[in-house]
């Protein structure tokens, strides 16, 4: 194996000028091919989905080219991010979510084995019943896991704040998990009183925007890492589930 060696002032040089980018092929005296290959392993490195043909750039793209991978690889070396899957720390771009091929693959599985068991997930609301009434309803369901996505698990009501209910719920044989960033902000709360307007139509889509932030991405896999193989059921205090969050945690589990 040979590093890929060229002219010091052709500028296709910068865009390999880091450690550990290596070909089979030494290049010295052959332009056309050195270009061709440092496109590749160019590509490789920062995953582009389609390949570079550096033939066709100029010497002021490709400086310019060199310049924007530099900044990226710099910003891979100094970030460390949370893989949302294993939840292993790694560098990565801005915005990367899983740290590789595999977690990625695994977690889309997950989500589509959510359409081969549509019914894997229920919502349940607490609105008019008491903690007997709620226990029940999830045993008639066969519901295994009640999953709380109330940004504050507190309520005025006895027994519904969260440990008093985790308690209860643990006694009868249902677990309990409590996912704070599905939650839905106090300020956000007054659009969903309605239905089909343009003030809850606003509410439910700033909500939806929620959903999209890293740590929403991250509690949204782990409901549907619960969801394999068991019922489970979302949880928040409306009782018809137009009227509360839960509905656009449904839809972005099963999107």
């Amino acid at each position: 194996m040979s590093v890929l060696r060229f002219p010091d002032d052709d500028p296709v040089a910068d865009l390999v000028g880091v450690p550990g980018i290596w070909t089979d092929h030494n290049c010295d005296n052959d332009a056309d091919i050195a270009r061709r290959k440092a496109a590749w392993v160019v590509t490789d490195i920062i995953c582009y989905m389609t390949p570079l043909d550096f033939s066709t750039y100029s010497d002021e793209q490709l400086r310019t080219l060199a310049a924007a991978i530099r900044s990226e690889l710099r910003e891979r070396r100094q970030a460390s991010r949370s893989c949302i899957y294993c939840h292993e720390t790694f560098a990565g771009r801005a915005g990367a979510q899983f740290c590789s091929t595999r977690c990625r693959t695994s977690a889309h599985r997950l989500k589509a084995n959510l359409h081969n068991q549509p019914n894997s997930i229920l919502g349940f609301g607490y609105e008019g019943k008491s903690v007997d009434d709620l226990i029940a309803s999830l045993h008639h369901a066969g519901v295994k896991t009640l999953v709380d996505v109330r940004m504050n698990a507190i309520s005025r009501k006895k027994g519904f704040s969260k440990s008093a209910l985790r308690d209860a719920l643990i006694s009868n044989g249902i677990g309990y998990e409590h996912f704070r960033a599905l939650g839905n902000h106090r300020d956000n709360r007054e659009g969903y009183a309605e239905v089909g307007t343009a003030a809850a139509d606003a509410a439910r889509d700033r909500f939806r925007e929620v959903l999209k932030t890293e740590t929403a991405a991250s509690a949204l896999l782990e409901v549907r890492k619960l969801s394999k193989g068991e019922q489970i059921a979302l949880f928040c205090y409306e009782h018809n589930s137009a009227h509360c969050h839960r509905e656009q945690v449904m839809e972005a589990l099963t999107a």
